[in-house]
C-alpha cells in the first residue's frame, strides 16, 4: 500500500497573493491548504490513518513535515 502526499497549486483568486494547494494522498484530493494572514493552514493524512492539523506554519514547514510523513510511511510499511 503506497503512501505519497503531493501537493497541487490552485489558481488564485484575483486579489489574492499567495496560492492556496490541493493536498493529494495517492492522487486523490484529501484537502487543501489555504493561506491565512501568516501561514497556510490544513490537515495532513497521517500513514496509520487519521489526520493532523499542524496549525498555521509556512509552506516549508509543510513541506518538511510531507518528508517527514513519507519516511514513517516506509518504517510502517517495512515493519508490516
Amino acid at each position: 500500500m503506497a503512501f505519497r502526499i503531493t501537493l497541487k497549486e490552485r489558481r488564485k483568486a484575483i486579489l489574492q497573493t499567495k496560492p492556496d494547494f490541493d493536498i493529494l494522498l495517492n492522487g486523490e484530493v484529501f484537502g487543501a491548504l489555504t493561506y491565512n494572514m501568516t501561514g497556510y493552514i490544513g490537515y495532513l493524512p497521517l500513514p496509520e490513518g487519521g489526520k493532523m492539523d499542524f496549525g498555521e506554519i509556512s509552506l516549508t514547514a509543510y513541506r518538511r513535515e510531507i518528508a517527514y510523513l513519507h519516511r514513517e510511511a516506509k518504517k510502517v510499511e517495512a515493519a508490516a
